[in-house]
């Protein structure tokens, strides 16, 4: 009766998109390569000494693979005690049956094998460190989480469903996907202004031009927009920066609220008409690491923990092209997240411009 339940509340799903599922406790979400990550966590208290734990258990599509596990403990609660248990070994109890685990680390494949034994047969999981501490592990949404990983990667019924088991062997399960592949060229920074590329002057006639092009993704008198800022006070923060002889990034302040904000920014040409092209609505524009071109947003959540969320784009010579896309998941006392729970992964593969 419990797994008709389940069935029903999971719904349909696109098989080969990313996904996104949470229930009670417990959160599923399986990126564009078709791996999927399912965390859980332990209730959350107001007791100044305890210390939130969560789960992670990740598995890629395919027969035949395995899944990891993981263990995290907030940091919250006194921190001369939080550091001594992030230093040792606490125990593990499933089904009256103890085991010294290191959580600095990936679990051993036999632990993990027994948790995920432990979750699908709604076992009792406890974690002990010392006399202080004690978690009675959540599965509150466990039953339809793992389900939902066997319904997305095509496991129902096969011998390597996390939940939902049968005899068939994992001859059709969803394969696997390669990361896309983004070409983007190594872009050369204003050492004047850090790592930015230089930026474009224009005269007083052509800005204003470019101003006026610009606030019509402005609301007006209340009107749906693009951006709900005033205009005229964003006028006064456009910056333009040059991508190629013919090409530029213009950008300007676009929104604002109480724990985020987000500025506009547009593809043009260098020179008049300009022919503006919204890209997208990002907090920053940045060289990165690897030399390439980025725009990125991190958006902040309300609630225990404070979840984030961050998207993330690419200069490929042409175009701006998202790259990245993840969130915290569901924190729950974990300060910043728990976890990196992607849905849109890819590989950015660097170029030198001179080619």
């Amino acid at each position: 009766m419990k797994s008709a339940l389940v069935l029903l509340m999971i719904g349909s799903l696109t098989v080969g998109a990313s996904e996104s599922f949470s229930h009670r406790d417990w959160q599923v979400v399986c990126d564009n390569t078709h791996t999927c990550r399912m965390a859980g966590y332990t209730e959350y208290t107001l007791d100044k000494r305890y210390f939130p734990l969560s789960m992670l258990f990740e598995r890629k599509a395919g027969a035949q693979s395995q899944i990891d596990g993981y263990i995290q403990i907030a940091e919250s609660g006194e921190e001369s005690d939080l550091q001594s248990l992030k230093n040792r070994s606490m125990k593990m109890s499933v089904d009256q049956q103890t085991y010294l685990i290191d959580i600095s680390k990936k679990l051993p494949q036999t632990q993990t094998d027994i948790l995920i034994n432990a979750l699908s047969r709604g076992k009792q999981i406890e974690f002990v460190y010392g006399e202080t501490y004690r978690w009675d592990f959540s599965q509150k949404g466990s039953f339809a989480c793992m389900l939902k990983i066997d319904d997305y990667q095509k496991r129902i019924g096969t011998v390597g469903a996390v939940y939902r088991k049968g005899a068939q062997d994992e001859g059709s399960v969803l394969l696997p996907k390669p990361k896309p592949v983004i070409h983007a060229p190594r872009v050369s920074s204003d050492s004047k202004n850090g790592r930015i590329p230089p930026e474009v002057t224009y005269s007083e006639k052509e800005r204003k031009l470019l101003q006026y092009l610009l606030s019509k993704y402005y609301a007006e008198d209340g009107a749906q927009s693009e951006c709900w800022m005033n205009g005229e006070e964003a006028k006064e923060t456009l910056k333009v920066y040059r991508l190629t002889d013919q090409l530029a990034v213009a950008s300007q302040e676009c929104w604002r609220a109480a724990y985020n904000f987000a500025d506009a920014f547009w593809l043009i040409n260098t020179k008049p008409p300009f022919e503006p092209r919204m890209i997208t609505q990002a907090s920053g524009l940045f060289i990165a690491e690897d030399g390439t071109l980025r725009l990125a947003i991190s958006y902040k959540g309300r609630g225990v923990g404070d979840c984030w969320e961050r998207d993330e784009w690419v200069w490929n010579g042409k175009d701006f092209v998202d790259t990245l896309y993840k969130t915290t998941g569901l924190c729950r006392g974990f300060a910043g997240g728990a976890w990196d729970l992607p849905t849109l992964v890819t590989e950015v593969k660097v170029e030198d411009m001179s080619r």
